[in-house]
């Protein structure tokens, strides 16, 4: 089961629906759950979509788990003066 929170315009639409249906409300949202198609996604959508986060990364800066011997090498030898 799960709740949902709609906005008070569709709410009240769905409300409608349901009382001039005679049915419930979940009746209402399972029938059209039951009946959605969702589009196609072309190829040409789909590159897209890849090419806008493409490189989005790419940048100097990098993290411990990439450089973790350097981050350590550094912090031994700013704290021991010494790498090891």
């Amino acid at each position: 089961m799960v709740n949902i929170t709609l906005p008070d315009h569709l709410a009240a639409q769905l409300e409608e629906i349901a009382q001039r249906e005679k049915r419930s409300v979940t009746d209402i949202v399972v029938s059209m759950i039951e009946q959605y198609e969702p589009k196609p996604v072309s190829q040409e959508e789909s590159d897209t979509a890849f090419d806008s986060i493409f490189g989005i990364y790419d940048d100097d800066v990098t993290d411990m788990s990439t450089s973790v011997r350097e981050t350590l090498k550094d912090y031994f030898e700013k704290k021991y003066g010494r790498p090891d």
